[in-house]
């Protein structure tokens, strides 16, 4: 055999091993990509899973917070009814009347009134409206502005025997948008529109945002 015909033998059996070494060489490097696109995957959807977790956290934080302010509005609030009705009762004891003025500076004169529900131009409550007291010839009535409908739901219940959330005597309450047109009387005083007792099931009907809650006190 000659020089030349050995070389091209030589020749046609490399051809096949760098061919097939190209090949596994390819093949190395897919292999590499595929598992570090699987890799930044699995890594996109952990992120993306963490997220979630995080901002179901957060929402679950901001509506237990929510809650937990809300209950104590409306605790500080039940605690100023039952004070301040207290109070009222307190200082007409030796009247025969509470007559059918309104009594909202002669309690924060006495000192009854919590200092948190206090402001410049009288008695406001933790919902942001204002609270009034008025006689109501035998008894008297005890309005909140614009109280919440939660709020409303909470504290506008009382039993068959006058108790409930905002104090004892409960007569009942009048719960409408604008409370401001009930006429007081000393000779013919005002009646609830929802007499004792009042249900919760009642106040759902009645309740709405930004409702004003008139309490009405016997002594």
């Amino acid at each position: 055999m000659s020089q030349r015909g050995a070389g091209n033998s030589a020749t046609n059996k490399q051809r096949p091993e760098k061919a097939f070494k190209e090949r596994q060489d390819t093949m190395k490097k897919l292999s590499t990509l595929s598992t570090a696109a699987r890799k930044r995957g699995i890594s996109l959807i952990e992120a993306v899973l963490y997220l979630v977790i995080a901002l179901a956290v957060i929402v679950g934080g901001i509506v237990f917070f929510q809650q937990a302010q809300l209950s104590n509005q409306v605790t500080d609030t039940a605690r100023a009814g039952v004070g301040i009705s207290s109070q009222v009762r307190g200082l007409y004891q030796s009247q025969r009347s509470f007559g059918e003025a309104p009594l909202t500076d002669a309690v924060l004169a006495s000192g009854s009134v919590p200092s948190n529900f206090q402001s410049d131009t009288g008695i406001v409550h933790p919902f942001g409206g204002d609270v009034t007291i008025n006689g109501n010839g035998g008894g008297f009535a005890m309005t909140f502005e614009g109280m919440s409908e939660a709020a409303c739901l909470r504290l506008a219940t009382v039993g068959e025997g006058g108790e409930g959330p905002l104090g004892t005597g409960i007569e009942g309450f009048t719960i409408t948008a604008d409370n401001s047109s009930i006429a007081y009387s000393e000779t013919t005083p005002a009646t609830p529109d929802s007499p004792a007792p009042v249900t919760a099931a009642t106040a759902s009907g009645l309740c709405d945002a930004e409702v004003d809650v008139t309490i009405f006190y016997t002594r």
